[in-house]
């Protein structure tokens, strides 16, 4: 990729690709990856709107159920068990994005491109990506994805995932649950 523009740990495990930025001018304009600061996700959420606080909120609750799976896991997905986000140190996903989404050390990314690039994040061997919604992901050059369901795609090779919008009625609870299971899966 050309440029790398995002937001979050640019060596990220966890890499989310969305097509469009937070409406303000600082993401606007932003042409480099840059860690939020604390309370940056909530300021977001008020000058934003909605939108922007259902995708954080999602992302969050993406994570803590993740982290919850791998914990419940036992030693025979010992690959899986290095992917931790500590999110459990937290009371509910609500007080983990507040306090970790998206910040130094998270091991969160929140990728705005044009382009894909599967070696953005950690390694392409470690590293895991989302993309969020299928309009956006017919309009990349993609590796070749195996239809999981109606509502995901993916390539396991190199860790790939077409997920619904980070939005509670395209991604409920449930589905949440199914992209959890896909991610695990991949390892």
């Amino acid at each position: 990729m050309n440029e790398s523009v995002g937001l979050g740990s640019v060596n990220a495990q966890l890499n989310v690709h969305i097509a469009n930025r937070p409406p303000l001018e600082r993401y606007q304009n932003l042409r480099s990856f840059t860690v939020l600061s604390p309370g940056e996700i909530a300021s977001v959420a008020k000058e934003t709107g909605n939108h922007w606080r259902k995708i954080f909120n999602v992302y969050a609750k993406l994570v803590y159920a993740l982290d919850q799976k791998i914990e419940s896991l036992s030693c025979q997905k010992k690959a899986v068990k290095r992917l931790h986000f500590g999110s459990q140190r937290y009371d509910n996903w609500q007080a983990y994005r507040d306090a970790v989404l998206l910040q130094a050390g998270s091991d969160t990314a929140l990728w705005f491109s044009q382009e894909f690039d599967a070696s953005e994040g950690s390694s392409s061997e470690q590293s895991l990506h989302i993309i969020m919604g299928r309009q956006y992901a017919a309009s990349l050059d993609l590796p070749a994805m195996v239809t999981f369901d109606a509502d995901f795609s993916l390539n396991r090779e190199r860790r790939v995932i077409i997920a619904p919008y980070f939005d509670y009625r395209q991604l409920s609870n449930k589905k949440l649950e199914v992209l959890v299971g896909l991610l695990i899966s991949l390892f």
